[in-house]
C-alpha cells in the first residue's frame, strides 16, 4: 500500500485531471500499463458522454464479483444514477479516487458514501 501515498492530495482539475486521469497515471507509473486517455472525447466530467465512455471501456476489462477485487482493480461508481466515477482498489474495502470536493484521497467504498453506488469491479485484461 506504500505506492498510494504519493497520489494522495493531488488536485482535481476538470478536464485536465479527473478520476480517469488518476487511473491512467497510476496504471502507467505503478503497474507499467498504458491505458486509453479519453480527455479528447469530453469537455467536462459532467458531460453526458462520460457514462458511455466508462461503459465502453469496461467492456474491455474482466468484470469481477464483489469480494474478488484486489489491489489495482477498478471500481465503477454511480453518480446521478449513471456510471460516472471510477477509483482504484488499494486493498479490499479501500479505494483511491479523485473528485472535485476531495481531490485525490483514499476512502472506504463499502461505507455510507459509496456503498450503495457501486456498479462493479473490473480487472485489466491485456489479452
Amino acid at each position: 500500500m506504500d505506492w498510494v501515498n504519493k497520489y494522495i492530495g493531488m488536485e482535481f482539475k476538470d478536464p485536465e485531471f479527473t478520476c480517469w486521469d488518476l487511473v491512467v497515471k497510476v496504471y502507467r507509473e505503478v503497474f507499467n500499463i498504458n491505458l486509453n486517455d479519453f480527455s479528447s472525447e469530453y469537455e467536462k466530467v459532467t458531460s453526458r458522454v462520460v457514462p458511455d465512455i466508462i461503459l465502453r471501456e469496461a467492456l474491455r476489462w474482466q468484470e469481477l464479483t464483489q469480494g474478488d477485487e484486489k489491489t489495482g482493480d477498478i471500481i465503477v461508481l454511480r453518480v446521478k444514477q449513471h456510471p460516472w466515477h471510477v477509483g482504484i482498489v488499494v486493498s479490499p474495502g479501500i479505494m483511491l479516487h479523485c473528485e472535485q470536493k476531495t481531490n485525490t484521497c483514499i476512502e472506504k467504498y463499502m461505507g455510507l458514501t459509496w456503498g450503495k453506488k457501486i456498479i462493479g469491479f473490473y480487472r485489466y485484461d491485456n489479452t
